[in-house]
């Protein structure tokens, strides 16, 4: 046999049916910690399955082993034998079966678990204490069946040795598992036969040979750069590990079994986790980063430090990173390879800045988590961001195990690990249509010692924290306590500062079930609440450590039988829910399929035939609506219609053959017994009176009579056109129940014909379900337009116009009182009077009321002179506010006011803004908005040109905030600047990278890009510098004389409102607040 190598499989020479490999570094260190701690970090993958119809268990044990033999052939390492080599070395060895062989594997594997009276949670428990790999045939992974309370419910418990896959190849083993067991109960026990020998060709290499062209490319330098990152990080804060109370708590080697490991576990409810998800989504943290930090919390509340302990004394914790973003395709998907790909990296959190007395309020409880995650979350931001992570695995291994080999023990752990899971929905299916649903899914390892293994993951879009842990090494009271305790304090980022009221986490307590039912998990619907049970307190029970009493049993299973009668009758209502969506989908795809009777005769015969209207895609009729009359309109797809205009003096023939065309596409639409729910009606051009010439005519007021009578199913309505050619649809009074977006741009102006300056599109007062709206005016009294919108549930609202009243501060405050669930407010408001300011000056009066809390706005983008923008910041506040953009549209800079209202509104928010974009004449507000921006990740400054350059000095000066000054940086977290105009030279922008670099001695996340737009060559190596480059471990692209490219109008831009306000918005942006029509 030739040399073995852990990078492939190679085949004997002695037995041609043999594939073998030794084990990679972290695959030996894996099988090390189980051989030396009696079976540590088995993995456990529990899945509870509710089936849509009845299997009685024999059948099911039958299906699953069919279901375990394909996915041995989809994944062959599950048979693998593991066995001790030459050396250190551990091989790992695959052999192609006879299918016999197969069954007789899958028999061996694939069992019914007895004893744990249908709990997957103590079958868990049993099945942990088992040898792994097992002992002769040193196989290591297994599925044990675990029947529940019916024929229909089922429990999974997936054994899965740690050295063959690591965390997420765990999940996506039990995911494909699913997949085939949904595959062979469909076919009510069928399975296709495997021919043994072919699957050799998934025997897939280990991760060195599927790396990324940019992982396996990176050189020495990079490579070394990050193993010196990496293990300087585990030697400085080896020293600072602090022990945490249990940790050092062994069972005894000598004791006669193996242990067993239990889990705490809390599912918290749905709308709780979307209150927690929602809160860190809008402070830019994943729930990793607040559960990391809360653990702590919980750690030193529980191990207080004493005066002996050092102030460096921390909470040491292994970050386990997936790297399979590193991976080339296909193999970088989530669920795609399920070996070895990720790599480890300490974060320290200190011991004394994370305790908190038992008395201390909430307020400073939540105080002290958010301080802890800013610092938790760029250790994982730099951890991800190394650039040889995954390249230097195999190394870095080699260095950590050898200690381990030559003593033959591991080393004593010093707190508990935290392990984030991640969402586990991207590998595991939550149903299977036609099969089951998965109703819980839960990841465990075996853990030996005192410090247990905390574990959070969603799904099913529930938060899970599990705690797995030893009850010979820690008692269970205690780590059911510090599992509720986690949970409790990982919830107050969704605690509101200075709310008086107590948080309600609702947690379904899985584990303590079973000291109330015989099957906990028997019942989908037995979800315990902790904290809305008056009858008895589980906290009471459970640090009593008593039997609970009569009543105590009787009171759960009263709540059991009450859910089980609920779940009964939602289940009743889903399946007659069911039942009319099919019904009415038949009712409707019968409909779509009826053809024009029209379009089934020749054409000679249609043309001759007077009594019918011709069919509207004729091409002898003229034109009126493009694209729409040619496509065949179903429900739900958009119409758009291009409206041409016609000659006013046209002879009386060629206007009945325009009329007709027009009854034709109102008669096709509903023939075709449907009606396209999106509308869009664009004006070709405008309606111009040419001295000398002839008047044009627009077809637009026609279009809009033909799709009035189908008014009830708008959905989307997008008009492109002049206020006269609204003028017939402005007064009505219209039900549009279902109409959830309006667009309107206006073409012409005050001094084109067609345009009388009255936009109070009455019409719209019927929408009440309204959530987007843009109205583009030139210069029309938009106050009067939104006056008779319901704004109430308003998502996104887009108001551009120039504007000439002072009483739009007033209708401002209208607006935000109105709009209480606005997420994206997008405003181009400029007065006709520039010099003026046309009476919005600085001198107003100081508002004195109090500003409205918009607690869902998200996008804010102001493109106003300054006194607009000032009366805006003054009267609201942006708890969630993500993205700012900011357009100054003024030649004299007179944003003194503004700077400090944009200054008081930021801070007032809560600083929440991660990307903001500057457009201006002059870039001092700059200096105004940077100390109120901490999380800001993303840049962009641009400086506009006009005709007026020499009114403007470019001074790079002015971003030196975001330079290294002594201790205090300005946006720490930038990931990414873009300057343009700003004439930045490479002096400048040395420094400035130079102060932006990531140390190993600092906490700050490193800048990843920079792009700078100049206006001159910046040397006469110009093609050097103009291509993208790497400076200080940062992308940095320069470029010179750009120029936009000018655009024409795209045939399909009416069909989505988003896409008209994006090209009516750039021509405002390009023209510098002009209209570019």
């Amino acid at each position: 046999m030739s040399k073995l190598t852990w990078k492939r499989w190679t085949q004997s020479a002695d037995d041609p049916k043999s594939y073998s490999r030794i084990a990679s570094n972290v695959e030996l260190f894996e099988y090390c910690v189980a051989a030396m701690n009696n079976g540590d970090f088995t993995m456990h993958a529990c899945l509870q399955l509710s089936l849509e119809k009845d299997v009685a268990p024999a059948d099911f044990l039958t299906s699953a082993r069919k279901a375990w033999l394909a996915l041995r052939y989809q994944i062959p390492p599950l048979a693998a034998a593991i066995s001790k080599g030459p050396g250190t070395d551990i091989t790992m060895t695959y052999r192609v079966p006879t299918a016999e062989e197969a069954d007789a594997w899958a028999r061996g594997t694939v069992n019914i678990h007895e004893g744990a009276n249908g709990s997957l949670e103590e079958a868990r428990f049993q099945v942990s204490s088992r040898p792994n790999p097992a002992e002769g045939s040193g196989l290591g992974c297994f599925v044990h069946v675990v029947p529940g309370a019916s024929q229909r419910e089922y429990g999974l418990v997936i054994v899965v040795n740690h050295a063959l896959f690591d965390g997420t190849g765990g999940k996506i083993v039990s995911g494909r598992f699913l997949t085939h067991l949904a595959e062979v109960l469909r076919a009510e026990g069928r399975a296709p036969e495997i021919a043994w020998g072919k699957e050799v060709e998934n025997l897939l290499p280990g991760y060195e040979e599927v790396m990324s062209d940019t992982e396996a490319a990176a050189d020495e330098k990079a490579r070394k750069g990050t193993l010196d990152a990496v293990l300087g990080e585990i030697v400085r804060l080896a020293e600072r590990a602090h022990t945490v109370t249990y940790a050092a708590t062994y069972v005894p080697p000598d004791k006669p079994k193996r242990t067993s490991t239990r889990v705490a576990s809390r599912v918290v409810d749905q709308e709780t986790s979307a209150r927690i998800l929602a809160a860190c989504k809008a402070r830019g943290y994943t729930p990793n980063h607040v559960a990391n930090a809360a653990l702590s919390i919980v750690l030193a509340r529980n191990n207080p430090p004493t005066p002996s302990t050092p102030d460096t004394a921390s909470h040491v914790y292994w970050l386990a990173i997936n790297c399979r973003n590193r991976l080339r395709p296909p193999y970088n998907g989530d669920a795609v390879y399920p070996f070895f790909a990720m790599n480890m990296y300490p974060l320290a959190i200190p011991v004394k800045d994370a305790y908190l007395p038992e008395s201390a309020a909430k307020d400073e409880v939540k105080a002290r988590l958010l301080a802890l995650t800013e610092r938790v979350k760029p250790t994982y931001v730099y951890g991800k961001t190394l650039p040889a992570l995954l390249a230097i695995e195999q190394e870095l291994m080699d260095m950590l195990i050898g200690p381990v080999l030559a003593a033959g023990t591991m080393p004593p752990q010093t707190n508990p690990l935290f392990m984030a899971d991640g969402d586990a929905n991207k590998q595991i299916p939550t149903a299977c249509p036609g099969a089951f649903t998965v109703s819980r899914y839960m990841m465990s390892v075996n853990k030996r010692d005192g410090a247990p293994i905390c574990r959070l993951q969603t799904f099913r879009g529930k938060l899970v924290f599990n705690m797995d842990y030893n009850p010979d090494a820690i008692p269970r009271e205690v780590a059911e306590e510090w599992t509720q305790a986690w949970v409790d304090t990982a919830a107050l980022i969704a605690y509101p500062l200075g709310c008086r009221t107590p948080v309600c986490v609702r947690v379904s307590v899985l584990s303590a079930l079973s000291l109330f039912v015989p099957n906990p998990l028997s019942t989908a619907m037995a979800l315990l609440t902790a904290t809305t049970m008056a009858a008895f307190s589980f906290s009471e029970l459970l640090s009593s450590n008593r039997a609970p009493t009569n009543n105590e049993r009787q009171c759960t299973l009263s709540l059991i039988q009450g859910w089980r009668a609920e779940e009964d009758a939602l289940e009743g209502e889903v399946h007659a829910l069911q039942v009319a969506l099919t019904q009415k989908s038949a009712k409707l795809k019968d409909s779509c399929s009826t053809s024009s009777a029209a379009r089934s005769r020749p054409r000679t015969t249609r043309s001759s035939r007077r009594d019918e209207p011709p069919d509207p895609a004729d091409p002898r009729l003229p034109r009126l609506a493009g694209g729409g009359a040619e496509a065949r309109p179903s429900s739900g797809r958009p119409f758009h219609v291009v409206c041409t205009p016609f000659d006013t003096e046209m002879s009386e023939q060629a206007r009945e053959a325009v009329e007709q065309r027009l009854r034709a596409v109102e008669t096709w639409l509903v023939r075709s017994g449907t009606w396209p729910r999106g509308i869009s009606i664009r004006a070709e051009y405008l309606p111009i009176f040419m001295e000398g010439g002839r008047r044009l005519t627009s077809t637009v007021t026609s279009v809009l009579r033909a799709i009035l009578p189908h008014s009830r199913r708008w959905r989307d309505l997008t008009v492109t056109a002049t206020t006269g050619e609204m003028a017939e649809l402005l007064p009505l009074r219209l039900d549009l129940p279902q109409l959830r977006s309006f667009a309107f741009c206006e073409l012409g102006g005050s001094v084109h014909p067609g345009t009388d300056g009255r936009t109070r599109p009455v019409f719209l007062s019927g929408a009440q379900g309204l959530q987007h709206v843009t109205l583009l005016y030139r210069s029309s009294d938009q106050l009067k337009a939104l006056s008779v919108l319901s704004l109430r549930n308003m998502v996104s609202l887009h108001l551009c116009a120039e504007y000439t009243s002072e009483a739009l501060r007033d209708g401002l405050q209208h607006l935000v009182d109105a709009c209480v669930h606005l997420r994206h407010l997008r405003l181009r408001l400029t007065p006709n009077d520039r010099e003026g300011f046309g009476g919005l000056g600085e001198e107003e009066a100081p508002y004195r009321g109090s500003p409205t809390v918009l607690p869902d706005l998200a996008t804010l983008d102001l493109a106003c002179y300054p006194a607009i923008s000032k009366a805006l910041f003054d009267r609201i506040s942006a708890p969630s506010l993500s993205t700012l953009s900011l357009s100054m549209i003024c030649y004299i800079l007179r944003d003194g006011p503004q700077s400090t209202a944009l200054a008081l509104f930021l801070r007032r928010s809560g600083m929440p803004v991660r990307k903001l974009c500057i457009t201006a004449y002059e870039a001092e507000i700059v200096l105004e908005c940077l100390p109120y921006l901490p999380h800001l990740e993303e840049l962009v400054f641009n400086r506009r040109r006009t005709d007026a350059e020499c009114r403007w000095t470019p001074r790079p000066s002015v971003l030196e905030p975001l330079l290294q000054e002594g201790h205090a940086m300005a946006c720490p977290l930038l990931r990414s600047a873009e300057f343009d105009g700003l004439r930045v030279d490479m002096q400048w922008l040395l420094q400035f990278l130079r102060a932006r670099a990531l140390n190993l001695h600092n906490d700050q996340p490193a800048l990843r890009s920079v792009k700078a737009y100049l206006s001159t060559p910046p040397s006469d190596n110009v093609e050097e510098l103009v291509a993208p480059f790497r400076l200080a471990g940062v992308d940095v692209e320069m470029q010179w004389n750009e120029r936009k490219q000018e655009r024409t109008y795209r045939p399909g831009i009416g069909v989505n409102w988003e896409a008209v306000v994006e090209e009516m918005s750039r021509d405002v942006d390009d023209t510098g607040g002009s209209w570019g029509y």
